[in-house]
């Protein structure tokens, strides 16, 4: 079910409704600031389970979690002194951070991983979305049987509709994925370049600036 949202000042009301979606266990499809998203509440094992499971993802490559600021980052991942300089450059934006994962991570979304990717998006369909659901959004990039990237609203309920409960529909957006900065042992790892520029983090790494053991 495609539901129109406009991208700047997104209906309170249709975002409500998505959340309670997601409360109660389904699964959804969004916009963010790179490409389409489709999620779950991390905290509903059943749709932890059915995400991965429709979206055919292998348990080594985990979702990642949408944020709504640093503040929730913090509650989810350890960040070092270093890392959080950093972050706050470059959030909210299109990067995912691998971090380690603090206990308060749902274990059904991490098997045996003991780190957790986090993105903080800047979109406002987005940001609306976390902000109703109350915690983070489990997500993962909507992508096609041969895993081009769904850009458009329409072709993702052409491709996943039946599997989804709605998908918030603000047009075509980028088809870009986001960068992807391994920050786990604080000297960054370029893991991905998409659409954020890793400069911020490699270029600008200096290892006089490592957290002290």
């Amino acid at each position: 079910m495609l539901l129109p949202v406009d991208p700047d000042y997104p209906n309170l009301k249709k975002v409500a409704n998505a959340a309670r979606i997601l409360h109660g266990g389904g699964l959804l499809a969004y916009p963010t600031d790179t490409t389409y998203g489709i999620g779950a509440d991390p905290f509903q094992s059943k749709a932890v389970s059915l995400l991965f499971t429709e979206t055919r993802r292998p348990v080594t490559k985990p979702a990642s979690l949408l944020c709504s600021d640093l503040k929730m980052v913090g509650q989810y991942a350890l960040i070092s002194d270093w890392a959080f300089r950093a972050m706050r450059r470059a959030v909210p934006g299109p990067y995912t951070f691998i971090l380690p994962a603090r206990e308060t991570v749902p274990r059904g979304m991490l098997g045996k991983r003991r780190e957790v990717g986090i993105r903080v998006p800047d979109h406002a369909i987005t940001q609306s979305l976390i902000a109703a659901l109350g915690t983070p959004l489990l997500n993962v990039s909507a992508h096609d049987e041969a895993g081009a990237i769904l850009n458009d609203a329409r072709d993702i309920e052409d491709r996943w509709g039946y599997k989804l409960e709605a998908v918030l529909d603000c047009g075509p957006v980028l088809a870009q994925e986001s960068t992807v900065i391994d920050l786990m042992d604080d000297e960054p790892v370029l893991i991905r370049e998409g659409l954020g520029d890793p400069s911020i983090f490699i270029s600008n790494w200096n290892p006089a600036h490592r957290s002290p053991d």
